[in-house]
């Protein structure tokens, strides 16, 4: 089960004071303190090392606080900020649930809090000064897994298996329902280019009410472009895919607007049942129909990816 969103409590470092300090210089008493250090940031960067939030077992969060000045006009030593490393497709949203950034690129930083001011030395000055206390933040992490298409079915559906097929992964199929608990992700290559692919949970009638192992995962298609929807070719699909589309808009009525691709798979019970005329069709054991569908992924995200650059 990945960890997907944790609520935390940042506190970024307090400013160094300064420093009060005094020479003697022919008689007179002259001011000679150093100023305080900036206290440290606290930054969210994206790391390749890292699938999900659980590393933050911490609710509550700090950064060191600089350091204060010193004698014969000295300054203290800046800390080094605080990163917190988060996996690429998180979201940053405040304590009202307000997206406040979003993670999405390889390189992403974000200052969420940031260090005090520093105290300010008495050298040349009648008195010195305290630094800053630091920011404080509530924030929330809401990681969204980055993909280009997303497998969803019914129970025993064939998700898991074909997902497999595609990214050659080896993870748990089983002849009876809800065999896959989270999320999982791979990529496939196709004429030289690289997509991700992520197998979900299976959806029941009632999935938005909590049934089987609800709908909440359904979170994961922010980012999807193309969803996939699968049914046993030997069963009453229609109906699955009618399940399947509802439970999705009822979760968010603007995924329904992303490309839907409706998938009959077990292919082979096909021919028992007569064409299904316009569906596309995959047996993982029929390496060629596998291909056929990732050629097909392919040709959606290349051409949105070409429309994107000429509407630039």
């Amino acid at each position: 089960m990945i960890i997907d969103s944790v609520a935390i409590h940042l506190k970024a470092g307090k400013g160094g004071d300064g420093c009060s300090s005094f020479i003697n210089r022919k008689g007179r008493r002259i001011g000679y303190g150093g100023d305080g250090s900036r206290g440290a940031n606290i930054i969210l960067k994206v790391s390749p090392h890292i699938y999900d939030l659980s590393k933050f077992k911490a609710r509550k969060i700090s950064a060191r606080d600089g350091s204060c000045g010193m004698e014969n006009n000295r300054s203290g030593k800046t800390p080094d900020d605080l990163i917190l490393n988060v996996p690429r497709g998180t979201i940053v949203r405040d304590g009202q649930g307000n997206i406040i950034f979003d993670m999405s690129a390889t390189d992403s930083m974000f200052v969420p809090v940031r260090g005090g001011k520093p105290g300010r030395g008495n050298y040349k000055r009648r008195r010195a000064s305290v630094g800053e206390p630091g920011e404080e933040k509530d924030i929330v992490l809401d990681y969204r897994i980055p993909n280009d298409a997303a497998i969803l079915g019914m129970p025993n559906s064939g998700k898991t298996s074909l997902f497999n097929a595609i990214t050659g992964k080896h993870f748990k199929t089983g002849g009876y329902p809800f065999t896959t608990t989270s999320c999982m992700w791979g990529q496939f290559e196709f004429k030289l280019d690289t997509f991700t692919v992520m197998d979900t949970p299976a959806l029941i009638d009632e999935s938005h009410k909590g049934r089987g192992v609800g709908s909440y995962f359904l979170k994961h298609l922010y980012r999807t472009k193309i969803i996939i929807i699968t049914a046993d070719a030997g069963g009453n699909y229609e109906n699955d895919f009618k399940v399947v589309r509802e439970q999705v808009k009822r979760f968010n009525i603007s995924f329904i607007n992303k490309k839907v691709f409706y998938l009959l798979t077990k292919a082979d019970k096909i021919k028992k049942k007569g064409e299904a005329g316009g569906l596309l069709s995959v047996s993982v054991n029929d390496s060629m129909s596998v291909e056929r569908l990732k050629e097909a992924v392919y040709r959606e995200l290349v051409y949105e990816k070409n429309s994107d650059k000429s509407g630039q």
